[in-house]
């Protein structure tokens, strides 16, 4: 018997990927949990041109999921598309049997040939990922570290559409009180996730 089966996941499977992600939250140097509220989907679908989950069974339950999502924007020198490969999660029951690997070499397998380049993200701490991640533990991949990067996780406001003409610029010191401002007014309603 293998150690598990793949399969593509869709609206069907909103609960047990919920169930799957209350499960497995990201452990790292913090700890995150994303809460996607009752549609377990829009956050991708909102934020890609183009996503798709693969999930990995045994015994008839969910025990690892992967996401790739696409999206247009600037490759190289000129406008292109490419990837991200992540938003893994692997139950405790099934770590070690090489799911996310395999799921990730499977959907990486399923792209288009011409979306060649891509990115994912490790928090640093995150063990499990560092290993899957680690350079030759996916087939098909080459993997890189590019950089460390310091996050802050800003509150979206939800409901406004999306705003024509958005500029996105680097933070300076004077912009730190608004920004403040702005996560004191929307943390409210907000799952935080504290190490326990």
């Amino acid at each position: 018997m293998t150690a598990f089966t793949l399969r593509p996941l869709g609206d069907g499977d909103e609960a047990a990927l919920h169930d799957l992600h209350r499960a497995c939250p990201i452990e790292a140097d913090f700890h995150f949990y994303f809460d996607r509220g009752p549609d377990f989907f829009a956050w991708p679908g909102a934020v890609y041109d183009a996503h798709a989950y693969l999930g990995a069974e045994r015994g008839g339950a969910l025990v690892g999921a992967v996401m790739v999502a696409e999206a247009d924007g600037w490759v190289g020198d000129a406008p292109g598309r490419w990837f991200y490969l992540g938003d893994a999660r692997v139950a405790p029951a099934a770590r070690g049997l090489g799911v996310a690997p395999a799921t990730a070499a499977a959907l990486f397998a399923s792209r288009a040939p011409e979306v060649g380049l891509g990115v994912g993200l490790v928090k640093r701490g995150n063990a499990p990922a560092e290993r899957a991640t680690a350079a030759g533990r996916v087939p098909g991949f080459f993997t890189s570290r590019l950089c460390d990067y310091d996050a802050a996780n800003l509150m979206l406001l939800v409901g406004l559409g999306r705003p024509r003409g958005v500029r996105v610029r680097r933070a300076t010191e004077a912009d730190v009180e608004a920004v403040c401002a702005l996560t004191r007014e929307a943390w409210r309603g907000r799952l935080l996730a504290p190490t326990l």
